[in-house]
């Protein structure tokens, strides 16, 4: 990093500031890597710059902590009150009178005697350890990937199901390997279509799956929909028992008994840092398979969908105007508590 970045500051000095590029230059070769390193986080972790009309760092600004709240900042270059870019007024990068301006937005608000923050951003935890040093306990923003993918198989029977199961989901917009992103609350749908797709069989749609490529997007079997839902669920408790070794009653009573005191305060702090990064990372993925769970004894408690096709009695077409017209009521009930759980988030 140290060597691509100096040759790309001494590019553009030569390029913009030719009168001192001898003098960077220079400078730039007396500099170690551990120090320009130290020196290129101090300012990454601090500066202000995607509002500004150029990247700077502004005092008292830089002391506040982060919090996933609304704020904004932005150039008052008037000296009127009226913030650039913000509330109406205009960038002037040649002004040097300009007043910095943080404020919250949003809902948003501070109350007196209470601590101001700012936002870095929507990041993961992984973005925050990286460049700022700390870790959020359930961060709304950390995601655990999963990867899901159609398996090929070596039978000419299972190599032409995965070809027309590839197909489907190029023809939905998918590729046949895709990365699932686990949130806190927010219900992993996006896998369980993976899943489905990965589970229907030739068979169970007349030896073409292209007939019923936009009943993909929705329940149509509940063999396929039990297939897909264990699946998923199995790739997800395979991720979690992959990646830790501890569960998350270890890690809560592990981060109830450290001792932020005084003493050894650095080596526990570093330690709660940890413990929160794991934690957050476990709640999503216990949180999605509960979800799952949930989804899956609906289902398995329920009797079979409707057998005419993708669940839909058209014996008795009732009001077409009604989206639900001729569905089988089980089908209907385990539809209703996905959309539940997609809602609940």
């Amino acid at each position: 990093m140290h060597s691509r970045i100096v040759a790309g500051v001494k590019k553009y000095a030569q390029q913009h500031h030719p009168a001192a590029y001898l003098d960077l230059t220079e400078a730039l070769d007396r500099i170690s890597s551990d120090i320009f390193v130290w020196s290129y986080h101090i300012i990454q972790a601090r500066a202000f710059g995607r509002r500004l009309p150029w990247t700077s760092l502004v005092p008292l600004a830089d002391c506040f902590n982060h919090a996933n709240l609304p704020v904004r900042y932005a150039l008052d270059t008037v000296g009127d009150g009226t913030v650039g870019g913000a509330r109406g007024g205009t960038i002037d990068p040649g002004e040097n009178s300009g007043v910095f301006t943080l404020f919250p937005s949003g809902n948003n608000c501070y109350s007196r005697g209470c601590e101001v923050f700012n936002s870095y951003g929507r990041r993961d935890n992984s973005h925050l350890l990286l460049d700022y040093g700390f870790a959020i306990m359930n961060n709304e923003w950390e995601t655990v990937s999963i990867r899901a993918s159609l398996i090929k198989g070596e039978s000419p029977k299972e190599i032409a199901a995965y070809e027309l199961r590839r197909s489907a989901l190029r023809d939905l917009g998918y590729r046949s390997v895709r990365t699932v992103k686990l949130q806190k609350s927010v219900f992993a749908d996006d896998g369980l279509l993976m899943f489905r797709v990965s589970n229907v069989h030739p068979d169970e749609t007349g030896n073409d799956l292209e007939v019923n490529i936009l009943d993909l997007l929705q329940p149509f079997d509940k063999n396929v929909e039990v297939r897909a839902l264990s699946g998923l669920m199995g790739l997800i408790r395979e991720v979690g028992q992959g990646e830790w070794t501890t569960s998350v009653g270890d890690d809560e009573a592990e981060l109830a008994s450290l001792n932020l005191g005084k003493e050894n305060a650095e080596a526990s702090l570093r330690k709660k840092t940890a413990v929160e990064y794991r934690l957050t990372r476990k709640r999503i993925v216990r949180e999605a398979v509960q979800k799952l769970e949930r989804a899956f004894i609906i289902l398995t408690s329920s009797g079979d969908f409707d057998d005419s096709e993708n669940g839909k009695d058209d014996s008795d077409p009732g009001d077409k105007n009604d989206e639900n017209c001729g569905y089988d009521e089980k089908y209907l009930a385990y539809l209703a508590a996905l959309r539940q759980l997609v809602k609940e988030g």
